[in-house]
């Protein structure tokens, strides 16, 4: 799905908000929240109540989610930098939780130990778990 985005700028008039739910295998929840041209959301079935299938291995996604909303685009700011087109919110029950500080940052951030970092080091997705101290990562998209 990413590869169907990524050099896209959205158009609000052929975008829309869709957000999905996702039982993990523990039963936890993943909360998804895209912005998708009519087409994949046509192409995908992707209307509210129906469940489609995702296969996105690097965000912890595979699997069948439900759509639970489909909306217009919001308003797009324009400027320089990306649109972010999905957020993934992964619910924890604190036992997978790590506590990651960035050069610079003033207090740790908590993470789930399987979010992906760019390892400028490895020249590949690390799990925040698997990170070495000192390991240079790419903080920005």
């Amino acid at each position: 799905m990413r590869e169907e985005v990524d050099e896209l700028e959205p158009d609000p008039e052929t975008w829309r908000q869709v957000y999905l739910h996702m039982k993990k295998d523990d039963g936890l929840s993943l909360r998804i929240y895209l912005l998708r041209p009519l087409d994949w959301i046509n192409r995908h079935g992707a209307t509210p109540g129906n469940t489609i299938f995702l296969d996105l291995y690097e965000m912890g996604a595979v699997g069948d989610a439900e759509v639970t909303y489909l909306g217009p685009c919001p308003e797009i700011q324009p400027g320089t930098g990306a649109v972010v087109t999905g957020k993934f919110t992964h619910e924890s029950d604190g036992t997978n939780v790590v506590s990651l500080q960035l050069e610079g940052q003033v207090e740790a951030t908590g993470v789930t130990d399987n979010h992906p970092y760019w390892s400028v080091d490895r020249q590949e997705f690390v799990a925040a778990g698997k990170l070495r101290e000192g390991e240079l990562v790419l903080n920005q998209a």
